[in-house]
């Protein structure tokens, strides 16, 4: 679909809605100050996003993680649990945190840093749905590239499949290799190694049709995808 027929899918906001909007993200204010918050009662704490945070969504600047994360958690978890519930048979998704890739390669550490390491990631999937990513449908994992521009991997359970969407630099293969291994780790863990044929899955790499960018802003091109 392209990115115009992808705007058309989302309801407009309503008058009350825009105006929310647009002073959480123009608004005046101190910057530490909360302008969104969720609690979901899981006993982990209340998510939040900063008006800093918040006005990272100014034309021409760069999304930090605490509005990534948020989007992800809030916004298209929940909205995936609802359509889940509505559709009979729909497999679950899980949306990962920005952190997520970020540990799996020790990128906060000095000692073995890049190096894939699932001992960081292991208890992750305590918190997909089912606390298993094996049985859903896709598995989103957000990346952070030097503070400054965001790529996407995309596991597909039932697909066998792992994608990479990059607007900007390509193919990051060591991601896709970790990630296929993540799965695999995930299987054993399971104790369903078994089930796990690594011929069967597939790697794929930025496309032609992956939306893509010329310069360092966040102006991508209406290319198909």
């Amino acid at each position: 679909m392209t990115i115009k027929l992808a705007d058309s899918m989302l309801r407009p906001l309503t008058t009350d809605e825009q105006r929310i909007a647009n002073e959480a993200i123009n608004g005046s204010g101190p910057g530490s100050e909360v302008v969104a918050s969720h609690d979901d009662g899981d006993g982990n704490g209340r998510d939040t996003v900063k008006r800093e945070s918040m006005q990272t969504l100014q034309p021409e600047t760069w999304l930090n993680d605490e509005v990534i994360n948020y989007y992800l958690k809030i916004c298209l978890a929940k909205r995936d649990e609802v359509l889940c519930v509505g559709e009979q048979g729909r497999k679950r998704c899980h949306f990962f945190n920005s952190f997520f890739l970020q540990s799996m390669f020790r990128e906060e550490y000095t000692i073995r840093r890049g190096e894939y390491d699932y001992s960081q990631v292991q208890r992750w999937s305590k918190k997909a749905p089912g606390k298993s990513i094996l049985n859903l449908k896709h598995i989103i994992c957000p990346r952070n590239i030097d503070n400054y521009h965001w790529a996407l991997g995309v596991i597909s359970i039932e697909e066998k499949r792992i994608q990479w969407y990059d607007s900007k630099y390509g193919t990051d293969r060591k991601m896709l290799n970790g990630l296929l291994q993540y799965v695999k780790d995930e299987y054993k863990r399971e104790g369903r190694e078994d089930e796990f044929v690594e011929s069967e899955w597939k790697l794929v790499g930025v496309t032609k049709n992956t939306p893509r960018q010329a310069n360092g802003k966040c102006e991508i091109s209406s290319t198909s995808f």
